[in-house]
């Protein structure tokens, strides 16, 4: 079987996928050249098939057209059985649908519904409901994530299929230089809108910051504005703030120190920071929505909380400080589950049966 994976986003995720499906069929891969590094294109297996694009992302119809021309090109070159996408795989796909041939369709959608409070993931109507005629076959991360995807785009029962997000040790490739684990460091790590709680973080923080002076709170990610975000510090000595683009390699050094990954979210579908803070032997203590309880099992391989309660947050962070065997023991199980039901290898294989039924 020739599997054609496109993606505009989902980099790391996507090269993992594509190097272990390359075990079990022709696999083709295409990635926007102007916007992945060359550390990117050096962790693309041998045996995958590269073909890059070159991304457009402005109101141009010549440079639009263009985009669209080379990637159908690409399909016409390689003539895959399967072309799978990742979210709808970009806002003008559906023009590539004449040059698809009844190849078989299957979209791996990450987010079935918009985040609250999220002013850039804005999806593409048009787009989704042209690519969603098409699809045979959806891949989701999530059970809750299946039933808002029924719900939400009316697809049959028998066309979704949940696959767990596979880990991000990956991110491992861009280390260059080690460090080691700070025990009472506590990392928020992403994007920043509404919905990731981060006042929360803040005021649990600022809680045990009246307690203890031997932490440190990292937040690192951009999205809304900060300022309000800064107002709400009490103890600015205990924080490290980077409110930018987090590089790759400034992601891999985060997780190597991080003691405890904090995700607050007020509402969500799945986490890719999850899968990152398992492979790096991170704690996580998130809150109980989306498909996140799926993923992490609480007590087991990291803890789970209420949401919108900052004094609940408090009171766990408190206790992980105080109890690492306890925490051990759970980093210890997350590992486990990256080798096991969030392995690519396994992940590949659930995958590869999708394409089959397709």
């Amino acid at each position: 079987m020739k599997i054609y994976l496109f993606s505009a986003n989902y980099f790391e995720y996507t090269i993992e996928l594509a190097n272990e499906m390359s075990g079990l069929g022709t696999v083709v891969l295409s990635l926007p050249e102007n916007r992945i590094t060359e550390k990117h294109r050096s962790l693309i297996s041998e045996k995958v098939l590269f073909e890059p694009f070159h991304w457009v992302d402005y109101k141009s119809l010549r440079d639009n057209v263009s985009m669209i021309y080379s990637i159908a090109k690409i399909i016409r070159k390689h003539k895959p059985d399967v072309v799978h996408l990742q979210s709808h795989g970009l806002k003008n796909f559906w023009w590539l649908l004449p040059f698809l041939g009844g190849k078989k369709l299957v979209n791996t959608i990450h987010d079935p519904s918009t985040h609250s409070g999220d002013l850039i993931s804005k999806p593409s109507v048009w787009n989704n409901s042209a690519i969603d005629r098409f699809t045979d076959q959806v891949i989701v991360h999530g059970n809750l994530l299946k039933k808002e995807t029924l719900q939400n785009f009316g697809f049959g029962d028998q066309q979704v299929t949940v696959i767990p997000h596979g880990h991000l040790g990956l991110f491992k490739a861009w280390r260059t230089k080690s460090f080691s684990k700070e025990p009472q460091t506590f990392l928020f790590f992403g994007r920043i809108w509404p919905y990731k709680g981060l006042q929360y973080f803040i005021e649990a923080a600022n809680l045990l910051a009246k307690e203890r002076k031997d932490i440190k709170f990292i937040i690192a990610g951009k999205g809304e504005d900060f300022e309000k975000y800064k107002q709400q510090i009490q103890s600015p000595e205990l924080f490290e703030i980077r409110n930018k683009r987090i590089a790759e390699e400034e992601i891999d050094e985060l997780f190597q120190k991080a003691f405890c990954t904090v995700l607050p979210y007020t509402d969500a579908t799945q986490s890719g920071v999850i899968p990152v803070a398992f492979a790096y032997h991170t704690l996580v203590l998130a809150t109980r929505v989306g498909s996140l309880p799926e993923v992490v099992e609480d007590n087991v391989s990291g803890i789970l909380i209420a949401p919108k309660d900052g004094h609940i947050l408090f009171e766990k962070m408190k206790w992980i400080l105080d109890h690492s065997t306890e925490v051990k023991k759970m980093v210890d199980n997350a590992y486990i589950a990256i080798q096991g039901k969030l392995s690519w290898s396994t992940i590949a294989q659930q995958t590869f049966a999708v394409y089959e039924k397709a």
